[in-house]
This record gives structure tokens, sequence and C-alpha cells, in this order.
């Protein structure tokens, strides 16, 4: 069995991944899922969990067509309604958002919220310290 090896760019296309691999190679699933998720829709969205009245949800990077509680690709963070609480790792929300990813308008507003505090707080303690 002979592999053809070429450099993986942008312009690598789902049609020539036969070039790629030979037909039985080991790492076939892995090498085609990584080059399958630049071609896929992802969407950040809450992801429901807890039980019944009690809800919390997963901030989650999934496909577009997998379901709402099905699975995902990466959870970025945890938004409790509650106790209107919100944990985000924003190093990779903004990673999956400049790799394409579409936030819901739900998460959009919610990561707003967060960055808008963020930035009160440093405002915050300077006006405290100097009063």
């Amino acid at each position: 069995m002979s592999l053809v090896f070429q450099p993986v760019c942008a312009s690598t296309s789902p049609q020539n991944l036969g070039q790629l691999t030979g037909p039985k190679s080991p790492t076939l699933n892995v090498f085609l899922r990584r080059i399958l998720s630049r071609y896929m829709a992802v969407a950040i969205r809450l992801s429901r969990q807890g039980s019944k009245k009690r809800p919390f949800y997963r901030v989650v990077a999934a496909e577009k067509s997998a379901p709402r509680d099905g699975r995902f690709i990466e959870q970025i963070g945890i938004y409790d309604p509650r106790a209107k609480m919100l944990r985000l790792d924003q190093g990779r929300y903004d990673h999956w958002v400049k790799c394409g990813a579409k936030p819901t308008a739900t998460v959009a507003s919610l990561a707003r919220r967060m960055r808008r505090e963020a930035d009160a707080l440093p405002e915050q303690a300077s006006q405290a310290a100097g009063a």
C-alpha cells in the first residue's frame, strides 16, 4: 500500500481526500475528521443539563446538525440561569468564532454581557481605590 502525502492547506477539499490517504489507512477516520471539520457548520450554543425545573447549561461548540443535548466538539463554558452565573473560557470562545463558528443569539448576548462586566470591574476597583 502506498500513501501519497501532501501538505494539508485551505485548498484541500473533500473531493481529493483519496489522494491524501490510502484506502485502508488506520488513521483515515482521524484524518477525515480533521479535514472535514473545516467544512462542517459549527455553532456555539447552549446544551441543557440538570433535572426537571433546575436547569443549567453547558456552552458548547457543536455541529449544527447535532441534537441540542447530543454530541459536541468542545465544552467552553457553563451557564446557570438560576444563580445568574456564567463561566466562559473566553480564549476558546474567540478561537471558535475566529474559525467560523456562529454563536446563537443567546450565547452572543451572554458573551457580550460577560465582557462588559469584565471591563467594568477594573474601573470600579480604580474608583474605589481613589475614593
